[in-house]
């Protein structure tokens, strides 16, 4: 962390939402020498705390805000098309284009640059919890006596690498079995329909991707195929090879079974932090061996799935971490 602002004092630019999704406005961060920016692109100028509406290359209209003297928004219509007509338009103006800029620059508001780096984390991070967390920083720092300009007094511990999976979803992967719900639950972790549910043994051909919300953390989750070894076909064979892959970067593996189809993970994911799910309690009794049973699966508040998302986020940020007063030593970010 340091406090020094080095932004070329030449326009570049960068794009600020996302490039393939369209929506009604887009934003464009002019960053540097402005002024040199507005005369390539032959737009007038635009003074600092203004908000002016301007003819870009004679097929956009775009607000631009001018935020500092080396700071603007350019916010043209969202279409992913109307955006590359803007980014053509600053190319062809040789005006070079930036992957990140300063936090000191992108948030001309913060009055440090540990607030700084926060609102810069705050702008992407996925778990509704990381905001509260993110905003309590200054607080934090200012009881712990540390210099929110100054690089932090200790190095990164474990704790801050917990709260990291706030600011970037941790993945989590189900292995199991064929046929032992794995594909029910995470429907009932979504709250809504993803995976293909049925009683055959391979009805999920293909490792399914979700983005849940599990008491305020985000996570990746993977509903992997039933892992068998016998009857399978080549197109299932590559499925399950490919999500055991996949498995090796897991930040938590989910080890579902129930009472009547034992299974144990493979040597190479036994070393890998794992919660043991043993689901269909209200058909086939408990197991001692699991950590947390479920039973019929729902979307009610009182559901086993609620219990299993409580249990998945304890494992991964426990609530202790979060709500720990000590200072959070952010991740570097990109300057």
């Amino acid at each position: 962390m340091t406090g020094a602002d080095d932004a070329d004092p030449g326009p570049s630019w960068r794009l600020v939402t996302p490039a393939t999704s369209a929506g009604a406005v887009a934003c464009l961060e002019l960053v540097g020498d402005v002024e040199e920016a507005f005369r390539r692109l032959g737009l007038a100028p635009v003074a600092v705390g203004e908000l002016r509406l301007r003819a870009l290359h004679g097929l956009d209209h775009a607000l631009i805000a001018r935020m500092t003297p080396n700071l603007a928004h350019v916010m043209p219509h969202g279409g992913i098309a109307a955006v590359r007509v803007a980014e053509a338009a600053l190319h062809a103006a040789g005006i070079r284009r930036l992957g990140s800029v300063s936090p000191r620059i992108a948030f001309p508001e913060a009055r440090t640059w540990l607030e700084a780096c926060s609102l810069a984390w705050l702008a992407i991070a996925a778990s509704p919890d990381a905001v509260d967390v993110l905003l309590d920083q200054p607080r934090r720092w200012r009881s712990a006596g540390w210099d929110p300009d100054a690089p932090p007094p200790r190095a990164r511990n474990q704790q801050d690498r917990l709260l990291d999976r706030l600011l970037a979803p941790p993945l989590i992967v189900a292995l199991g079995p064929p046929n032992v719900g794995k594909s029910t639950l995470l429907n009932a972790l979504a709250r809504r329909r993803v995976s293909i549910v049925a009683d055959r043994p391979g009805t999920t051909r293909d490792h399914v991707g979700a983005m849940l919300d599990l008491d305020g953390l985000t996570v990746r989750y993977v509903d992997a195929p039933g892992i068998r070894e016998h009857g399978v076909d080549p197109i299932e064979a590559r499925a399950i090879a490919t999500s055991l892959v996949i498995a090796r970067s897991a930040d938590l593996i989910l080890h579902v079974s129930d009472h009547v189809t034992p299974w144990r993970l493979p040597a190479e994911l036994a070393a890998l932090p794992t919660l043991r799910v043993q689901t269909r309690t209200d058909l086939h009794g408990g197991d001692t061996d699991a950590d947390i049973a479920v039973g019929r699966m729902h979307v009610a508040a009182e559901s086993s799935a609620t219990k299993l998302a409580l249990a998945i986020r304890q494992r991964l940020v426990p609530r202790e971490a979060a709500l720990d007063p000590s200072p959070w030593v952010l991740p570097a970010i990109a300057e």
